[in-house]
């Protein structure tokens, strides 16, 4: 029986063969990520910080967006890699865990994206980011607590300002009473300014959230950007 699982093993890595979740390469089955990308990451500076004058009250960021980090996060969204979200959970889930040790969360959910996004990737990245998360900190996901009303123009690309209020109005909790004195992970894939999250924030706070925590697998250096 032992040899058989290994013959099986064996052959489904040959058949569909591990590749390293940054650059694609084909990798040994033991491992996720190949030693040049594993090299190449760069921590967040900040393991949390206070978000003075918004709507969560603390937010982590695991990496930098650059580097084999950037790579991961573009694979997931852009190249149909879906699997990379379990690796990238699990950071972001270690993240949560030396950063607000001893919090209890509720639930866990993603930010809602552009439908037509959506419906041309097929999946929704912060939704799979959410899931993974949840799994490894033993917690439900809930990715149907926020929706997104109507679409908006990208984000990438504008200002601080602009990003604000492309956003305002964009977002609903269609069941209050799910929110309601729940303290909520809220998870998505790269923060720079940060006002989808501080968006996001706001509608379960307004519907009387009891507290919103963020976490995002890396952070640019736009967060200062006008």
């Amino acid at each position: 029986m032992k040899q058989r699982r290994e013959f099986l093993r064996r052959l489904s890595y040959i058949l569909f063969p591990r590749r390293c979740v940054c650059c694609g390469r084909v990798i040994v089955p033991s491992l996720e990520i190949c030693p040049e990308c594993a090299e190449n990451f760069t921590r967040a500076d900040e393991s949390s910080a206070d978000h003075a004058g918004g709507c969560f009250c603390a937010a982590v960021c695991v990496f930098d967006y650059s580097g084999a980090a950037e790579q991961c996060v573009r694979r997931l969204k852009f190249d149909g890699a879906r699997e990379n979200a379990e690796f990238l959970g699990a950071e972001m889930a270690q993240a949560v865990k030396q950063a607000f040790a001893g919090k209890h969360f509720d639930t866990v959910c993603g930010v809602p994206m552009r439908k037509k996004n959506e419906r041309a990737r097929g999946y929704n990245q912060s939704f799979l980011l959410a899931k993974a998360v949840a799994e490894n900190l033993g917690i439900s996901a809930d990715n149907t607590l926020l929706r997104k009303i109507y679409d908006t123009d990208n984000q990438h690309g504008l200002g601080r300002m602009s990003r604000m209020g492309n956003l305002l109005g964009v977002f609903d909790v269609p069941e209050p009473e799910r929110v309601r004195d729940k303290t909520v992970l809220l998870c998505d894939d790269v923060r720079t300014t940060g006002s989808t999250l501080n968006e996001c924030a706001k509608m379960l706070m307004l519907h009387r959230a009891k507290e919103v925590v963020c976490v995002t697998v890396a952070g640019t250096q736009e967060k200062n950007k006008n």
